[in-house]
Parts: C-alpha cells; sequence; structure tokens
C-alpha cells in the first residue's frame, strides 16, 4: 500500500504564511556600537570590542542606532550616507575628549568632518569637537533633512556647517569658531 500525504488544512498553511511574514518583517533591534582610538574595524562594534574609526561605523548603522565614539583622536572625514526614519534617528554621541581632527596636510584640500551625503535624513550629531582646519567642517548636502547637530565644538576650520540644498537642521547649544584669520 502506498503512503499518502497527509494535507495540511489550507488554514494551517495561511497561519504558517501569515507568521512567517510577520517574523521576516519586524525591524531589528536598534544597535549601540562604540568606537575607540584602540579599537579595530574588524572587531564587533560592542563595547568590549570596539572599531576604530567612525566611518566605519557610519557604513554600518541602521534607523535607531546609536554611535559612541570614545574620548580621543580621530584623524578622519566621515562621510554619512545612511540614516535613520523619523521614529529611529541614527546617532553619532562623542564622549568629551572626542575629537576629530582634519587628516588634510594640504591647505588646499576639500575635506569634511561629517559629510551628510544627498537624501540622508534623521541623522544626529551630538557632543562632536572637530578641529584643525576642514574645509567644511559639516556639509549638508541636497535632499538632506532633519539633521540635528547639539552640543557640538566646531573650530580651528575653514567653514562650520554648509547647508546646501537641505532642510530642517537643527544647531542646539553648538559652538562654532573662525579661524583666526579671518577675525581680524
Amino acid at each position: 500500500m502506498e503512503a499518502r500525504p497527509f494535507p495540511l488544512p489550507v488554514s494551517i498553511i495561511l497561519a504558517l504564511l501569515v507568521l512567517l511574514s510577520v517574523l521576516v518583517s519586524v525591524p531589528a533591534f536598534p544597535a549601540t556600537y562604540v568606537v575607540d582610538p584602540s579599537g579595530n574595524d574588524a572587531n564587533s562594534g560592542d563595547i568590549t570590542a570596539p572599531w576604530l574609526t567612525i566611518q566605519h561605523a557610519a557604513s554600518r548603522v541602521s534607523p535607531g542606532d546609536t554611535v559612541t565614539i570614545h574620548a580621543g583622536t580621530y584623524q578622519e572625514s566621515v562621510n554619512v550616507y545612511r540614516g535613520g526614519t523619523e521614529g529611529g534617528w541614527v546617532t553619532f554621541a562623542a564622549d568629551p575628549g572626542a575629537v576629530l581632527v582634519s587628516p588634510a596636510p594640504y591647505p588646499n584640500a576639500s575635506w569634511e568632518a561629517f559629510n551628510v551625503l544627498g537624501n540622508v535624513a534623521f541623522v544626529a550629531l551630538q557632543g562632536i569637537e572637530a578641529t584643525g582646519g576642514f574645509d567644511e567642517t559639516v556639509f549638508i548636502r541636497p535632499g538632506s533633512h532633519d539633521i540635528s547637530i547639539q552640543n557640538c565644538e566646531l573650530y580651528g576650520n575653514h567653514a562650520g556647517i554648509i547647508i546646501n540644498g537641505a532642510c530642517c537642521t537643527t544647531t542646539p547649544r553648538s559652538a562654532y569658531a573662525l579661524p583666526a584669520h579671518l577675525m581680524t
């Protein structure tokens, strides 16, 4: 006698499909990543195995994530091309003493501490200190929106914050200083 397959009722099949679609569509929980001058970009980016560069973190964030930048000197320019959502901002939060210094040894080079690329939204920069001759310290490109720059100190650079064709940018409690040669 040949075995016949056991037919599943249509209601069970539909229930399993609904359950599968819910499980697949649930977003991941927001993560907190850590950047530290003693880190390594091959690490996992958590508190026990931090990343070395802010750029590495910026290339891996998802909506709702926070990047904690530990105290130290970071000689880099960060391109932000991944943003958040209205309910899940991407946040770059610097500890006191975390300083971005321009990697450009050339006076005519154009570097940004944070370059928020076009159409990126819902990004917060908190407590960032940037100095050392950045051309545009924070550059917010066309199409970007809902960018918050809070409690930042931007000094010793060619320009502070440039907003080009972007909207809904706020800068509460941030300080900007012009280079000495421009203040005379």
